[in-house]
């Protein structure tokens, strides 16, 4: 899986990127002051990704207020299990 999520005007300290028990979450927390005047800006996402992902296969990326992120998901193991005969 590949999620792209626009946070302009965002510095990468300024972003919380985590992924636990199948969600990933995205936390971004902005102030600034212009002529005297305080504001901030904050982003709260939470994406559930289906099928199991290879944590340690994660990457992500920040340029130009694109957050990109990467999720690698494992190949489901095949179990042959065990055929039963009907009578």
């Amino acid at each position: 899986y590949v999620v792209h999520a626009d946070l302009p005007g965002f510095e990468r300290p300024e972003i919380d990127l985590r992924f636990d028990d199948g969600t990933l979450t995205i936390d971004a927390h902005h102030e600034g002051a212009d002529d005297g005047e305080a504001w901030s800006r904050d982003v709260h996402e939470e994406l559930r990704i289906p099928g199991t992902v290879d944590i340690e296969g994660i990457e992500a990326s920040y340029h130009n207020g694109v957050l990109e992120v990467r999720l690698p998901t494992e190949e489901p193991t095949e179990s042959s299990g065990h055929r039963i005969e009907i009578d």
